[in-house]
């Protein structure tokens, strides 16, 4: 399908707003729930299910369903895609609260402050591969879910790679903005394009088009990173207290800013 002009139909997706999107998101919480109660009921399958019982937005999730309906494609047939997105992005949550020393994700003790660092990389582990279980939950052919599963994988991949990006910058005297767009375009930007483009996919967009759709959104994801930031000094992050990524020495937005501010600051 060629998708011509683009911009119109960016626009369009952008402003979209089925009223009905919404109404799918407790078969997206189902159908992870069915996944973990799939495997048992051992610890590492309680685990996931204590951190994805703490709620959170569902971001991803949302994206995914929105932007299917917003394109034409047909809602129950995205919620495996839609829960595909949200597992990979809370596999991340639970690995990054470990390595950043988050004792609070959601307002409730993050999996690692309550078993362990090895139990809490296990359940990590174990979400990371619940996403290509859940695109076995798709309708049709099998090089559908493969493309899926490929995209999932990619973006996963660079999740790790700008989480280590980041974790890198803490060790640099001098971190300048495109050293900090670097680490969160790779941590934070794909996990918000992927949603919509695997969304064009499933409506029978072509590849190239799928992937000028969600391109946008991965900006969208850089902002998201920006305010998140500032609300980790600002609001409440629901991490039991404010300026927790300060305190753990991560290199912020708001350090960046301030650092070109005042350079010589640096090594304060």
């Amino acid at each position: 399908m060629t998708l011509l002009p683009l911009q119109p139909r960016v626009d369009d997706l952008v402003t979209a707003s089925p009223p009905d999107a919404n109404t799918f998101l407790p078969s997206v919480d189902a159908l992870m729930g069915s996944l973990l109660a799939g495997l048992g009921d051992g610890l590492a399958v309680r685990m996931c299910r204590e951190h994805l019982g703490t709620g959170g937005k569902r971001l991803r999730a949302r994206l995914a369903l929105e932007a299917t309906a917003a394109l034409g494609g047909i809602l129950h047939e995205a919620v495996p895609w839609a829960a595909a997105c949200e597992l990979i992005h809370n596999a991340s949550l639970v690995h990054d609260d470990l390595q950043d020393g988050d004792r609070v994700r959601r307002g409730s003790t993050a999996l690692w402050a309550t078993y362990g660092v090895g139990q809490a990389i296990n359940a990590g582990d174990l979400l990371l591969m619940l996403p290509t279980l859940a695109l076995g939950e798709l309708d049709g052919s099998g090089g559908r879910r493969w493309t899926l599963a490929q995209l999932v994988a990619r973006h996963g991949a660079l999740t790790a790679i700008g989480q280590a990006a980041e974790m890198g910058l803490r060790d640099e005297v001098h971190v300048g903005i495109d050293a900090y767009l670097d680490a969160a375009r790779g941590k934070t930007a794909g996990l918000f394009g992927m949603p919509v483009e695997g969304a064009a996919l499933l409506a029978a967009y072509a590849p190239a088009d799928a992937a000028a759709l969600g391109a946008p959104f991965e900006t969208l994801g850089l902002v998201y990173q920006l305010t998140d930031d500032v609300v980790d000094l600002y609001g409440d992050k629901g991490r039991g207290a404010r300026g927790c990524d300060i305190l753990e020495g991560k290199v912020s937005a708001l350090l960046v800013a301030h650092l070109e501010q005042r350079p010589d600051d640096v090594t304060w």
